[in-house]
């Protein structure tokens, strides 16, 4: 009976070991626009981010670039809500993008197990490209239903909901960056950042 014991446990720690190796070498990989442009990446506690893609432009914009994307990776970061709020892309639109994305991950990167898809952001009132709520809720009315159609892969980071007045607005001191659209000044680690990391990180 000592000897079985001793034998399970054995077999034990060794697969709990190999889960953790597995844990570890977790690779996630951002494709992201405005905020993840502005944001300070190096204080986000992610192990292994790849900064694959960050840059202005839309999302249909980026869809060439996204054919490169990391082999190695193991989940997906994607934001570009922002983005395309700014270029006034239609909801319809900016979920064709999204789900183009998430579909070329599916069939072509077999190794990424899961989507985290940053949903938009409420702006500030006095915002320089005149956004109102309604835009931003009809954005993320249809991130709302990504999961239940991509079940087990995709999640969703919701920086909104948690930062929103019934204006529609954000709470101070949320969007207080550039143009009332950015989450904070840039690349300046704070409650902002932290916030927009932190809702990223659950999702993973």
């Amino acid at each position: 009976m000592k000897t079985n014991t001793l034998t399970f446990t054995l077999i034990l720690a060794t697969a709990l070991s190999a889960f953790a190796g597995e844990v570890e070498t977790k690779t996630p990989a951002v494709f992201g626009s405005l905020q993840s442009s502005f944001a300070p990446w190096n204080y986000s506690e992610i192990n292994n981010l790849v900064l694959f893609a960050i840059g202005a432009g839309t999302c249909e914009g980026g869809e060439g670039k996204f054919q490169s994307f990391p082999y190695n990776a193991t989940e997906a970061i994607i934001e570009w809500a922002t983005m395309d709020l700014v270029a006034k892309v239609s909801p319809k639109d900016h979920m064709a993008c999204i789900n183009y994305l998430i579909q070329y991950l599916q069939e072509n990167r077999p190794n990424v197990t899961r989507v985290v898809l940053v949903n938009a952001p409420p702006v500030a009132q006095n915002n320089y490209f005149g956004i109102v709520p309604d835009q931003v809720k009809a954005y993320n009315v249809q991130y709302a239903l990504l999961p239940s159609e991509y079940p087990g892969y995709v999640v969703v980071a919701d920086v909104w909901s948690q930062i929103v007045q019934p204006t529609g607005y954000a709470c101070p001191p949320f969007m207080n960056g550039k143009d009332g659209v950015i989450f904070a000044p840039p690349k300046i680690p704070g409650v902002s950042w932290e916030f927009f990391f932190r809702q990223i990180k659950e999702g993973l």
